[in-house]
Order: structure tokens, then C-alpha cells, then sequence
């Protein structure tokens, strides 16, 4: 039976991500089974909800197995059809929390989506263990920790995994012993272990390469990292030789069952692609996202002038005309208006001019550079009077809950100026 295991450790979103769980997982070819060890103090809850979401869509059995499962690392290690934690292991859970700063519209904002978070965390924890939301709701607010027999207990694990510890040593100075094929020697040996009456158990790190072939240690601890002079043998007991390439990219090198070498992984092309491909549909995403908060509605206003209210076409027809909300508009021909949360414009500013300055031919006489100063003073003062006029518009918006709302009004223009109009963030 081909097996796919699959490593999550670190922090959610940046040591473990959707890609690498999707990398590792197709490293194996057609793997029959799936089997996530996960390690993790969590991180953010939208790459959790992610990872969980691409296991429950494996369509083979897969096994969850927690040594640390914190916060977001306990949604996915949910999505096991088998959930099993280390003797040793814990899981937590918590409420989800935010940092977010800025004014009151912002706060609440802010606060909305975290309690549809925590409502949507307590269906979720009670649809996979029985327990009422009510109650996952109360251990959810006192940050709970459970231990293997707790995370049993109330429905979060469904079994608890034994710790294995050192194996066997080869009993060489026996004559038939030495006369045995590898394979035979190594399964004598654990036999002999196996007997023995001693409470010592097996602790051993397996590791499954990219081809989904064992590599066992059987002199180092199962959370250890395999470092250059640790032995390894195969599934068969067999000392490992050559290369063997990891799910990370690395390269181990062996030799007589010692690892001489590690490789760091170099990017190939394919996996360039891959990034890129990556890249590109996290772009199209972001753009698509960005598209959602820009907006466009017909207006009725077929001019635009202080004092005039700015309302838009309902979308039902019979529907009166609604005023449109408090913010800074754009129209086509470059100006821009201020409308107040009754929808009426306050300020106009002009557009800015886009034609270039023609430089003079001549030089200027002294008749000419005064009535320049004078234009300038006169632009100044003009700059000074509008600027005054849009302090009085802004002060007017201040305490409106809509006053942040920034959109763009764009007017389609015919030659009688009365077509239809539309606001464009």
C-alpha cells in the first residue's frame, strides 16, 4: 500500500503553506492512503482553513496524527477521517484574535468578522466531535489545552499513538546469525527484541523520501533531524546507498548505510513554473479580490454643481433615486467632488491641467514678469480660497461613520451632456 506523509510543522502561513503541503503530497505517486504529522503552534486562519480544505478533498483515507496541534493546527488536524495523537502530544484551542487599529467604523468592522469567526469555529469543532457549541464556545474562550487521554475523551482523537523508542542491536559474534541474509538478520533481531521483558520500546525516525520509500534511523529519536554520519537502513534492513531525494528538494547522500552528504535542493524549472504558475493565480486572485471593492452605479444628476444632490438609479425599477454616501467622487472630465452623508456636493475641485507648458521664445521683459507675479498671487490666492472651502466641507464630514468611504465618479459624456453617469471606485 502506497502511503503519503505529509509534514506540518512551524507557524501556519510561514513555515508551512498550502503549497507545500500540496508539494509534498504530490511527491507520491498514487498513493493509496495519506498520513499528516503535524507539529505546529498554528498561525493564520485563512492558510489553515486552506490545508484543511485540500485534505478533505483527497479522495483516499487520511490520518491526522498531532504531536502539537495549537490554534489553527487543531482545525486541520480535524480533517483526518483517523485523528490520533502522540502519547505525549496536545492540542489547544482558542478564540481567534486580531490586531487591528484605527477608528470606531474600522473597530467594529473589525469585530464583526472575528465573532463570525468564532461562531464558525464552534459548528466546526462541534460537527467533528459531538460536543454542543455552546460548550466548544466556553472552551474555546479559556484557551484550552487537552492531552492525549483529554483530546480521547472528548471526542477530538480518536486513539493515541505509542512513542517508539531505540531498536535492536545485531548480535554479530553468533555464527548462524552472521550466515543469515540482511533482511532475515534484522527481522531476528526485533523479534528477539520484542521479547524481551524489559519496558524499553522502540524509538526510531522513519522518513518517507519523495518516491514514498522508508528511510529509517534506527539510532536517533523520532523528532530528531538526521544530520551528516547518521546510519539508516531500508524497509528490508538493508544498509542504504546513493542518493536519495527528499520531499524538501534536499539531497541525502549514502554510503554503507551512512549519510555522508546533504544536498540543499535547487530549484529546478519545472518548480520555477510551478512557482510562477503560483504566482500568477495568487495575482489573479489578489487583482479579483481588488475588483470586488471597486464599484459602478448609474447616477441621475445631469450636472454637478455645490449645493446639488448626487443620487443614483435603484436597481429595481419603481424604485425613487438614493442619494449616494459620504466621500470624495471623481467625475470624467477630472474633477472631483466632496459630498457630504446627504449626498450633497460641498466642494469641487477642479481638474488638473495634463497639457504641457510651452517654454518662452522670448525673454521675458519686465512687463511681462510682473503680470506673471500677479497671476501668481492671484492662482495662490484662488489655491488658498478652495483649500478653505474643502477644510469646511471635510469638518462638516467628521463624525459621519461614512467619511472614509473614498470612490471614484465617472460620468460617460455625450455631445448634449445628459447621458447616463456612473460611480466608479
Amino acid at each position: 500500500m502506497n502511503k503519503a506523509i505529509i509534514y506540518i510543522s512551524g507557524v501556519i502561513g510561514e513555515d508551512t503553506n498550502l503549497i507545500d503541503v500540496i508539494r509534498q503530497y504530490k511527491s507520491f505517486d498514487n498513493p493509496t492512503e495519506c498520513e499528516v504529522k503535524i507539529d505546529s503552534i498554528g498561525g493564520y486562519v485563512t492558510v489553515g482553513k486552506d490545508i484543511y480544505q485540500y485534505l478533505k478533498n483527497l479522495e483516499i483515507p487520511v490520518t491526522t496524527v498531532a504531536k502539537k496541534a495549537y490554534s489553527i493546527a487543531s482545525y486541520i488536524y480535524m480533517a483526518g477521517d483517523t485523528r490520533l495523537i502522540e502519547e505525549n502530544g496536545d492540542i489547544m484551542i482558542h478564540l481567534p484574535w486580531n490586531t487591528v487599529q484605527g477608528e470606531a467604523s474600522t473597530l467594529e468592522k473589525a469585530a464583526k468578522e472575528l465573532r463570525e469567526i468564532e461562531k464558525h469555529l464552534s459548528d466546526f469543532y462541534s460537527s467533528h466531535t459531538s460536543i454542543d457549541t455552546e460548550t466548544i464556545q466556553n472552551l474555546l474562550k479559556n484557551e484550552t489545552y487537552m492531552n492525549a487521554e483529554e483530546a480521547v475523551s472528548l471526542g477530538f482523537s480518536n486513539g493515541v499513538v505509542a512513542e517508539l523508542k531505540a531498536v535492536a542491536m545485531l548480535n554479530n559474534d553468533n555464527k548462524e546469525f552472521k550466515k543469515m541474509s540482511k533482511t532475515k538478520q534484522f527481522i531476528k533481531a526485533l523479534n528477539e527484541f520484542f521479547t524481551d521483558d524489559s519496558d524499553d520500546s522502540i524509538v526510531n525516525l522513519e522518513i518517507a523520501d519523495a518516491n514514498g520509500d522508508i528511510i529509517n534511523f534506527p539510532e536517533i529519536a523520532e523528532d530528531a533531524q538526521p544530520i551528516v554520519g547518521d546510519k539508516a537502513i531500508d524497509e528490508d534492513g538493508k544498509p542504504i546507498e546513493g542518493e536519495r531525494v527528499q520531499t524538501d528538494g534536499s539531497t541525502w547522500i549514502f554510503e554503507a548505510g551512512e549519510l555522508v552528504e546533504i544536498k540543499e535542493a535547487e530549484e529546478t524549472e519545472e518548480e520555477v513554473e510551478e512557482e510562477t504558475e503560483e504566482e500568477v493565480e495568487a495575482e489573479a486572485v489578489a487583482a479579483e479580490i481588488s475588483e470586488i471593492s471597486k464599484w459602478e452605479v448609474s447616477v441621475v444628476n445631469e450636472t454637478f454643481e455645490i449645493g446639488d444632490v448626487v443620487e443614483y438609479k435603484p436597481s429595481k425599477e419603481g424604485e425613487a433615486p438614493k442619494a449616494v454616501t459620504a466621500g470624495e467622487y471623481e467625475l470624467a472630465d477630472g474633477r472631483k467632488i466632496l459630498v457630504d452623508s446627504d449626498g450633497v456636493i460641498r466642494f469641487i475641485k477642479e481638474a488638473e491641467s495634463t497639457e504641457p507648458t510651452e517654454e518662452p521664445t522670448e525673454e521675458p521683459t519686465e512687463e511681462v514678469e510682473n503680470s506673471e507675479i500677479l497671476k501668481m498671487l492671484a492662482e495662490l490666492k484662488a489655491a488658498n480660497d478652495n483649500q478653505v472651502e474643502e477644510i469646511k466641507a471635510l469638518k462638516k464630514l467628521i463624525g459621519s461613520e461614512e467619511a472614509t468611504v473614498n470612490a471614484q465618479l465617472q460620468i460617460n459624456n455625450t455631445n448634449n451632456n445628459k447621458a447616463s453617469n456612473y460611480l466608479r471606485g
